[in-house]
């Protein structure tokens, strides 16, 4: 698990506006291999071109919801045209997936650059956030919700009920400060607002991997 910083000259339009954002980029291992079985889809060998969109649409159900809402304890704020919001970064995602991050501004980037022998999960939607709580629990939470997605435990509970709406889904869940607003319709039927689905992430979380005896760390 990893991340760095950059600043990214992703512009958008309105009239004569052009706007810039500053965001992270963040690298996770993951296995590929357990993810084409639990997708039942025959894995791509990793000298075939195809391979860096593998599965994509897979990973954007599993973890889409988790995803457009992790901001409210991740986003560094902004003012949207005078509009408090959240995030910064959400406010540029245009795409569920693409292998690119330049023309267009993905959910998962699904570009599989050689790492050793492992896969690369790369996301570009997080913003750059100086506060190392956020930075932390932005890295320390998107690695225990693929370690759940790798052990298949990711349930209806947990997928939007239509995947297509995260694009406009991360946006409205910037601008609501509150966190108050039903804006995510599940698969299993629920209507949750982004605080809700970040605790059902947290008590499933908990619920299979109970926090370890550290009574021996080092000091």
């Amino acid at each position: 698990v990893g991340s760095y910083y950059t600043l990214l000259e992703s512009y958008i339009y309105d009239g004569e506006h052009r706007l810039a954002t500053c965001g992270c980029h963040e690298n996770y291992t993951f296995n590929l291999d357990e993810i084409a079985r639990l997708a039942r889809s025959p894995l791509v060998k990793r000298d075939n071109p195809a391979f860096r969109s593998a599965h994509a649409d897979y990973l954007v159900n599993k973890l889409a919801a988790f995803l457009i809402t992790r901001q409210i304890f991740a986003g560094a704020g902004t003012f949207y045209f005078g509009r408090p919001s959240i995030s910064v970064r959400g406010l540029f995602i245009d795409e569920l997936h693409s292998n690119t991050t330049t023309n267009h501004k993905p959910l998962i980037n699904t570009k599989n650059e050689p790492h050793g022998k492992v896969s690369r999960l790369h996301l570009i939607l997080g913003d750059g956030n100086m506060a190392e709580v956020a930075s932390f629990l932005k890295l320390g939470t998107t690695g225990l919700m693929l370690r759940l997605l790798e052990d298949d435990k990711i349930n209806s509970s947990l997928e939007l009920k239509n995947v297509s709406d995260a694009i406009m889904l991360i946006k409205e869940v910037a601008f609501d400060r509150a966190c108050s607003a039903r804006l995510l319709k599940m698969k299993n039927g629920d209507l949750l607002t982004a605080c809700e689905l970040q605790r059902r992430i947290l008590d499933l979380a908990a619920s299979y991997y109970p926090k370890e005896d550290d009574s021996d760390a080092v000091k």
